[in-house]
């Protein structure tokens, strides 16, 4: 451990030390930045200089400035190897210098004082380094020194061989097309390492094997990947989606990349349209190009090539001018396959900008333009574009396209005025035939053309006219038209804000997409927007019909898609009655097909993707009183072929408990809610309704109870009847015999739960105390290493220990509980005393009343008023006597002021009158046990005692009513 920790710890010191010691090589770097930024002459903190990011360092400097750098660099490193003042360079010297390459970005020098460490240094070689260095050399794919590093590196660890060593010899031997040596240290690294190989190792294994051809041993690489567990980068993306396009699997490689948290880049963008290419995947290619604004890539040359080359795939080769037009504007240059590409494409880039024979005409001409000022002619550029869009008459078939130029280039104002045009007010005449009264027309309603729909809403998105969004959704509602790509732009849109206005939009757009059976591929985000409005109906409906489609997709059977597609026919022919009046033809906005539907489906229809929406619509039921629902469609998932395991009924258990009528309050006692309280609630789950869940997920669906269903249903069923309570000890005992979920982290009981357990297992298993000690274990087991055990908890075990019986083992755990919980507790204290007294228990008596006496507790009048009665039935005065003296301590000027207080004839609570009668009573059967056992002195004492207190004894009508009691 220390070998690893050394150079971190080396470099922390010298940081810290004053003054800061400046190496020779930083010291030159420093008067480089300086003399290089026009700063002073004086050289740069080295501190402040190392601190800088490679990134502050290049806007510091030019690309001339960073070379002179970067050779003196090089330079001072040659210098300090080759010194003759000594015969190895200082460790720290070349560690600064290794980093203050990579700020510079000089991966040569990095490589030689990585080497020279190797040869010097060996063990101040930290993980950082290593990490740094593997990424070199994958980029310069010299699968050779790979194997070097991997090999000096093994030697020195072994045998603890950690993960990133491996990683070395792994990518080594694929870059060397070496994949069954490659197989060999991941089985290694499994088996012998005990790693866990992570998602870039089996990504490299995954991409060598592809090259070979081996489809059997992608896909099982493949299964053992999950892209939403682990660390993911680009690359390692990248690499499992090419690998998979390689054996001709494009379908795995779109849903790998599907269920992704990684945001498109431009080397996903290359390798998803290579995939879609040589798979032969024109739709997948169409949506890619057609989504890949959304995102705003930067793209370099070879993002644009792939572009390129895929339109010309799919021959759609008039686009070509517009992406190249794209190209010049993000001031991308032109390489060789661009320009190749645009020499076999004349034909249709014929008078354009990029016709190359207009082009040497530009040329030949430029020299009697060179007087008019680029500026002015730009401008003269723009002024004509805009008064050509200004003056061009909208047209119905080309309004979509036109607003989304415009929006892509920023033109909001002028694609708003354009959206204006397509705009107007709602009125009777569009509803149906069968809500065709003004009356139901909402107010302000719009309506808009299909075939714009979403490019007009995006517009007045754009511009913040959320109110128009409003208006013509509204007027959708009303309406019934059906303009699937609007609602699904307002859905994602304002689903992502965390206003409730926002919020409230996309719920209504989710509505209209499930009105018109348009699928919904971001299920989560509709069902979130489901549970704020409270709508089960439709949080049940839309999972129901995603478990329809889940299981047409997975056999195959298409019957259903033929007939939505029917009723989509039907819809168009009604949108086209609609539009007629405005010129406009619904053949743009025709339904999608029902095969680019079902690709999409299985993008999203996963059994992982449908469990955790399953966990949604269980907690959406559960929050809206439909717990019999719940339960039926956790049975019609798992009859679809979904993994509903134990889990998801712990979040629907999780999604009642709040609405239990019972809490854990002190001391781990269950009580029912104040009735104020429960009636404002619109309703409440009972024990019974627990013990259902329960039954039906033991016996219906064949799942076993977890710790997690025990720490949910624990304060319902703890508050329920003796039947409940024996469930509950039954499920636990199940749940605490069970082998745990690796794959899941390990639920914790909260304390009041385990409060609540010992409590009814002390009261279920009166005569035993095996059931409460196993509940204590456990309870225990979960609490930290060093944090104590809750007093209320030790209390019940003390007090259930005390009435089976086992007063030693009782009094063991009191006298322990400073270690154990922090303190003792009066009421383990005086349980084990009445125990202990009426066993007859002497020396247990006495030290439990030493143990009251030296922690000055408060006895309280009931619990001395038993202990003076046991104290007679066992003839124990002197515990009589000693209850009375601590009665007294605690409370005898309370009780001169009580019994003054009654003997006044005030207007007196009746239970004060009972707890003076109490006393007295008390007094008189210690003075007559005293006088029984012929302790006279003791006897006289409380004779006096009594009369200082109580008056005379001869008050025969005060004696009756003691006698009474």
């Amino acid at each position: 451990m220390w070998t690893l920790c050394r150079p971190a710890a080396l470099r922390l010191v010298l940081a810290r030390r004053a003054p800061p010691a400046a190496s020779p090589a930083l010291a030159l770097l420093a008067r480089a930045l300086s003399s290089s930024t026009g700063a002073s002459s004086s050289p740069l903190d080295l501190q402040q200089l190392l601190s800088q990011s490679s990134d502050e360092i290049s806007a510091q400097l030019n690309r001339a400035q960073l070379r002179d750098v970067q050779r003196t660099l090089s330079h001072e490193f040659s210098e300090l190897v080759e010194s003759s003042d000594a015969s190895v360079a200082p460790v720290e010297s070349i560690v600064q210098l290794f980093e203050a390459a990579q700020k510079t970005q000089l991966p040569s020098l990095m490589l030689r004082t990585f080497e020279y460490m190797q040869q010097h240094y060996p063990e101040d070689i930290d993980f950082a380094m290593y990490g740094d260095v593997f990424r070199i050399l994958m980029r310069q794919r010299d699968g050779a020194r790979l194997l070097a590093v991997y090999d000096f590196a093994r030697a020195l660890f072994v045998p603890h061989v950690p993960e990133i060593v491996y990683r070395f010899g792994i990518a080594g031997r694929v870059a060397l097309d070496d994949v069954d040596g490659a197989l060999a240290l991941l089985h290694e690294l499994e088996h012998v390492g005990r790693h866990t190989p992570s998602n870039e190792i089996l990504s490299h294994v995954m991409a060598g094997l592809a090259r070979r051809g081996d489809k059997a041993g992608v896909l099982a690489l493949h299964a053992r990947l999950d892209p939403q567990v682990g660390v993911w980068h680009g690359s390692a993306i990248d690499r499992v989606i090419l690998s998979l396009g390689v054996v001709e699997e494009p379908e795995r490689a779109f849903d790998f990349y599907v269920h992704s948290s990684m945001k498109l880049n431009g080397g996903t963008l290359i390798t998803l349209l290579s995939v879609c290419r040589h798979n032969d995947c024109r739709q997948q290619a169409s949506d890619i190009l057609e989504n890949r604004k959304r995102f705003a890539l930067r793209l370099d040359a070879r993002g644009y090539n792939a572009i390129l080359q895929t339109l010309e795939y799919l021959d759609r080769r008039d686009e070509l001018v517009d992406v190249l037009a794209e190209m010049r504007d993000a001031g991308v240059r032109f390489d060789t396959k661009t320009k190749l590409i645009v020499q076999r494409n004349q034909d249709v880039l014929a008078g354009s900008y990029f016709d190359l024979a207009a082009a040497r005409g530009r040329s030949d001409d430029a020299a009697g333009r060179q007087h008019q000022h680029p500026r002015h002619e730009q401008h003269q550029h723009e002024q004509h574009q805009r008064h050509q869009r200004e003056s061009k008459k909208p047209s119905p078939f080309k309004t979509a396209r036109v607003l989304r130029e415009l929006l892509a280039q920023g033109h909001v104002d002028e694609a708003v005025a354009m959206a204006h045009q397509h705009v107007r007010a709602l009125t009777p005449e569009d509803l149906d035939a069968a809500a065709s009264d003004a009356a139901q027309v909402p107010a302000g309603a719009l309506r808009a053309p299909a075939s714009a729909a979403k490019e007009i809403v995006a517009a007045f998105i754009a511009s913040g006219q959320h109110d128009k969004v409003q208006a013509l959704l509204a007027g959708w509602e009303a309406s019934g038209a059906r303009a699937p790509f609007a609602f699904m732009e307002v859905f994602v849109h304002y689903g992502k804000s965390k206003r409730r206005e926002d919020r409230e939009l996309a719920y209504r757009a989710a509505k209209q997409l499930q009105r018109h059976r348009v699928p919904i591929f971001r299920v989560e985000h509709a069902l979130q927007l489901f549970r704020e409005a409270g709508d089960a109906d439709a949080a049940v409906a839309l999972y129901e019909q995603y478990l329809s489609e889940f299981a047409a997709v997975k056999s195959g059977d298409h019957a259903e898609a033929q007939d939505l597609e029917q009723q989509q026919e039907q819809q168009q022919e009604q949108q086209q009655e609609q539009e007629q009046e405005d010129g406009e033809s619904s053949a743009v906005v025709a339904a999608p097909r029902r095969e680019k539907d079902i690709e999409g489906l299985r993008k999203v229809l996963t059994p992982a993707n449908l469990g955790r929406a399953l966990n949604w619509t269980l907690t959406i039921l559960a929050e809206t009183n439909r717990v019999g629902d719940a339960v039926r469609l956790a049975e019609q998932a798992q009859q679809a072929g979904v993994r509903v395991d134990a889990q998801h009924f712990v979040t629907l258990l999780s999604a009642m408990r709040p609405h239990v009528a019972a809490a854990v309050k002190a001391k781990g006692v269950v009580v029912a809610l104040p009735e104020r309280e429960r009636r404002q609630r619109a309703f409440e789950y009972t024990a019974d309704d627990m013990e259902r869940v329960l039954e039906a997920m033991t016996q219906r669906l064949g799942l076993a109870v977890s710790r997690g269903h025990v720490g949910n249903a624990c304060v319902a069923l703890a508050a329920g009847s003796k039947r409940h309570r024996l469930k509950l000890l039954e499920w636990f005992a199940a749940a605490a015999a069970a082998t745990p979920d690796r794959r899941r982290p390990a639920y914790t009981i909260p304390p009041p739960c385990y409060s609540a357990l010992l409590r009814v297992a002390a009261l279920e298993n009166p005569e035993s105390p095996r059931e409460v000690l196993a509940v204590y274990a456990d309870a225990v087991a979960s609490r930290a290493a060093d944090a104590p055990v809750p007093r209320d908890w030790e209390t019940v075990v003390i007090a259930h220990l005390a009435d089976c019986g086992d007063v030693d083992a009782a009094l063991a755990r009191v006298l322990a509980m400073p270690s154990t919980c922090g303190a003792f507790t009066y009421e383990a204290v005086v349980k084990v005393l009445r125990a202990a007294a009426a066993q007859g228990h002497a020396a247990a008596v006495d030290t439990l009343v030493e143990l009251l006496e030296a922690r000055d507790f408060q006895l309280t009048l009931n619990d001395a008023y038993d202990l003076v009665h046991l104290a007679r039935d066992r003839e124990l005065p002197e515990l009589a006597f000693d209850v009375l003296q601590l009665y007294e301590r605690a409370h005898g000027r309370e009780t001169t002021d009580v019994v003054a207080h009654v003997t006044t004839h005030s207007r007196q609570h009746e239970r004060d009158r009972y707890a003076v009668r109490r006393i007295r009573a008390m007094y008189r059967v210690a003075l007559q046990l005293c006088e029984q056992s012929g302790q006279w002195k003791r006897a006289l004492a409380f004779s006096s005692k009594v009369r200082e207190l109580l008056g005379p004894l001869d008050d025969e009508r005060s004696a009756q009513q003691d006698k009474t009691n």
